[in-house]
């Protein structure tokens, strides 16, 4: 539903000063993660685009309307005009340029997964805490762009999680289950997914699944403690609470790779079952659907002691989705959608509410405010650190 409204709807008129973005890369997701929501938000603009090739460049801005086509990535991180960078190259090049970005004073949007491995997102880690602890003033945001979590759904299924949607009660949280399936016609031999120097693979590319799993937990988790504490839950904790973020982290039980047929350092399927320190169990599977007929797939399961909660398309859910409540014994199974924010709000996409979230958080950063919906560095590394501990346990090396 917000994809219409996104192409369709006149441009908003912008603020007098908006942020000004820098795009890495004339990818195919910029347009829809950057260019588009940008057009409806009134406080930032695409102000110039980098590629390897000029030629493309120069393409990429005209026709999107960008100002500055620039010559090289350098060029941009250094540029004095822009404000922020969204990085949405191959994984195996966020962080160096991350980093590039970061020690240049520029906000960051990296796309996800965050880096090739753990050790690299630490890195990333690194880099902005020395700059931040060194501009207490100047403070940058960084955020990796896992959108859904930006969404009205997320909001919604974190409300549930968190017990503020008492018709929909489903007790203490036991088990998590999340897939994501691309079907074999969405991809071409050569497609960068199946590119180990540049960090692909099916749970790289499907890391939604260990996020999805992880946003439950922490919900979860969060319940746990306010409950403990007869304290109101605050949703401005998660994402930066410490204690919780570890709680995160879970153990692999289990794992096991499929390898393709001409890299086998690439997981064209990976299975894996998890235990978090909490207690809640968890599956993921991530598959690029290469070993037979396969439909799209993006589901998240959420089972408790009193009901279990289903998801179709919690990944993009602007395009459609439902969620369906059922208690334990089978009975008052029910159906919703949630699109919007609050009655009469125009469907907005996921990429929307990133944006703005990211703007929001951008003029805030100055307070210490990050919008909780964003992901933040300390929750990708946690990402990263799952990630690897899965394909170790899989019996493949993560990725360099």
């Amino acid at each position: 539903m917000g994809l219409a409204w996104s192409l369709l709807a006149r441009p908003t008129p912008k603020t007098r000063e908006p942020l000004r973005i820098g795009i890495l890369g004339a990818a195919s997701i910029a347009p829809v993660a950057v260019t588009n929501p940008l057009k409806h938000l009134a406080d930032g603009v695409v102000h110039a685009v980098a590629a390897r090739d000029p030629k493309r460049a120069r393409a990429f801005a005209t026709r999107y309307g960008i100002p500055l086509a620039l010559a090289s990535y350098q060029e941009l991180v250094d540029h004095p005009d822009i404000d922020a960078v969204y990085i949405p190259l191959p994984n195996g090049l966020h962080e160096k340029w991350a980093i590039a970005a970061i020690k240049a004073g520029k906000h960051v949007l990296c796309e996800k997964p965050v880096s090739s491995n753990a050790q690299q997102a630490m890195a990333i880690k690194s880099a902005l805490d020395e700059y931040n602890s060194t501009h207490p003033n100047n403070r940058l945001v960084f955020a990796e762009a896992f959108h859904w979590k930006c969404h009205p759904l997320g909001k919604f299924l974190q409300s549930v999680v968190l017990g503020k949607v008492p018709e929909w009660d489903l007790g203490e949280i036991e088990s998590v289950e999340a897939n994501m399936v691309i079907p074999k016609a969405f991809l071409s031999d050569s497609d960068i997914r199946f590119n180990f120097d540049l960090a692909g693979g099916s749970l790289m590319d499907a890391c939604y699944t260990v996020s999805a799993v992880r946003f439950v937990v922490e919900a979860a988790e969060l319940r746990n403690i306010s409950a403990n504490d007869h304290a109101s839950s605050n949703d401005a904790r998660i994402n930066s609470d410490a204690s919780i973020l570890e709680a995160t982290i879970p153990k692999v039980l289990s794992a096991v790779a499929e390898k393709h047929v001409k890299d086998d350092r690439i997981d064209t399927e990976t299975k894996a079952d998890l235990l978090f320190p909490g207690g809640i169990k968890a599956k993921i599977k991530s598959s690029l659907g290469l070993h037979g007929l396969t439909s799209i797939e993006f589901s998240l399961k959420i089972t408790g002691t009193k009901a279990a909660l289903t998801v179709d398309n919690f990944v993009a859910p602007f395009l459609y989705h439902s969620v369906a409540f059922q208690k334990s014994d089978g009975s008052g199974r029910e159906t919703r959608k949630v699109y919007r924010e609050s009655a009469g709000d125009p469907a907005q996409t996921t990429y929307w509410h990133q944006m703005r979230a990211f703007l929001e958080s951008i003029r805030a950063s100055g307070e210490g405010f990050r919008d909780a919906r964003l992901t933040s560095v300390d929750d990708a590394v946690a990402n990263m650190k799952t990630i690897d501990a899965i394909y170790s346990a899989a019996g493949m090396s993560p990725r360099a």
